[in-house]
Order: structure tokens, then C-alpha cells, then sequence
């Protein structure tokens, strides 16, 4: 455990309060450009994608510029900005590990 960990445990939480406390899930506002059927399940890749980011952050699915596919645009405090591009014909499961990647980045 870091010192911060410590120090945050021991100030006011349990560990695992903590650990929900500080994490926030990702807001997806607007999907666009996909299938009614794709939607649901692209919303779910995006939010587990991003379960581990501290504090509040929006995400975008719209149309990819070259017109083929999509893209994940996230946003979040300080100016954090990611974006995953996506194909189109993707599973969820693979959704979910290409915007992992990108927050990693």
C-alpha cells in the first residue's frame, strides 16, 4: 500500500470504501451513427472500459471522419481528452479493450 493509500484509509475510509469512492463511472451522452441493435452494448463497453478512471468523465460515440465506423471520444477533468477509433464491426469485448487501451495511453 503507498503512503497515499495510508493516509486516505486512514483519514476517513475503510480500504474498499475508498477504492468505490474514488472511482466514477463514465457518462456516455450521445451515440451516433450506430444501429439501434449496436447501441446498447457499445454503451456498456465504454462505461466497463472506463470504471477505473478517478473523478467524473463524459464520453461521445459518433461517426469516424473518414466515414467508415466510429469513434470514442472521452473527456474528463483537467483537459484529459482520449479517443479510440473503431471499424465498426467490433464486438463489444473488443470495444472495451481498444478504448482500455486508449485511456492507458
Amino acid at each position: 500500500m503507498t503512503n497515499w493509500c495510508k493516509l486516505v484509509t486512514c483519514a476517513c475510509f475503510p480500504e474498499w470504501q475508498m477504492l468505490f469512492s474514488l472511482a466514477m463511472p463514465i457518462d456516455v451522452f450521445a451515440i451516433e451513427g450506430l444501429p439501434d441493435s449496436r447501441r446498447r452494448g457499445v454503451e456498456q463497453a465504454v462505461e466497463t472500459a472506463g470504471r477505473r478512471l478517478p473523478g467524473a468523465h463524459e464520453a461521445w460515440v459518433v461517426p469516424a471522419r473518414a466515414g467508415v465506423g466510429f469513434c470514442v471520444r472521452i473527456t474528463g477533468p483537467d483537459g484529459f481528452f482520449c479517443q479510440a477509433e473503431l471499424a465498426g464491426d467490433e464486438t463489444d469485448a473488443e470495444i472495451k479493450d481498444k478504448v482500455m487501451r486508449a485511456l492507458e495511453h
